[in-house]
């Protein structure tokens, strides 16, 4: 997970050393809703495909609907 990560973050400019520190309030909200919403979501995603992968081997047809539903608010709360 951690390569996959920093490939990612890399890929996307986002492990350079200037950036790394916010230095007012604007810039820390920037902060969240970036790095940190993409660690999120990265996680989200990761445990939603693990659980894909459960599901097909021992169904929980419900548990899905309550992750997809848990994933769609997560990323409605995130772009508001």
């Amino acid at each position: 997970m951690h390569g996959t990560l920093f490939g990612s973050l890399f890929a996307r400019g986002m492990t350079k050393p200037e950036s790394e520190q916010p230095n007012d309030e604007k810039e820390l909200e920037i902060f969240h809703r970036t790095r940190i919403s993409f660690v999120l979501i990265c996680s989200i995603l990761l445990n939603y495909v693990t659980f894909s992968v459960i599901n097909k081997h021992y169904p929980r047809q419900k548990e899905m609907d309550e992750l997809s539903e848990l994933i769609k608010d997560f990323r409605i709360t995130l772009y508001e």
